[in-house]
């Protein structure tokens, strides 16, 4: 449930940034892009994208609630059955084995998904600082595929 949620999370945050990016990009030159400085646009983009996804500070308030329940549910086992004491930490050595040999697993897709992500900053940049030329050659449907691309 938990990651049926998360993607769904995502994928609203990425539905919410193209609308977000359409409309900047679609914005009338004068009116918006000559009295806005790109930093702002960015910070805009930024905060915006954070209110969405600030929510996600729920999904671990649930998450301990469950591992919390969790471990009273184990306790509560082992008090009534003391055999399965030798059960659970069994479980929890093959748990921390598990975890011990996908850290750097872990850290290496970290890692890519941050290198992965520099270009989408650098195209947004790009696309902000020369919005007025790219409206005037009416490449807009480009850059916009240029940005969906990264993004898949």
């Amino acid at each position: 449930m938990l990651i049926i949620n998360m993607r769904i999370r995502i994928d609203t945050s990425r539905t919410f940034f193209n609308m977000m990016l359409d409309r900047v990009i679609h914005a009338p030159v004068n009116i918006y892009f000559d009295v806005t400085p790109v930093g702002r646009i960015l910070g805009i983009f930024n905060f915006n994208l954070q209110a969405v996804e600030g929510i996600l500070y729920l999904q671990f308030q649930e998450f301990l609630m469950l591992l919390i329940n969790t471990f009273l549910i184990l306790m509560m086992t082992v008090i009534v059955i003391p055999q399965m004491a030798i059960v659970l930490i069994l479980m929890i050595y093959k748990c921390y084995t598990f975890f011990y040999y996908m850290k750097p697993a872990i850290k290496e897709s970290e890692r890519l998904a941050q290198s992965t992500g520099a270009p989408i900053f650098a195209l947004c940049k790009q696309t902000f600082s020369g919005i007025s030329i790219i409206r005037a050659f009416g490449k807009q449907g480009e850059f916009t595929q240029r940005f969906l691309d990264l993004l898949h």
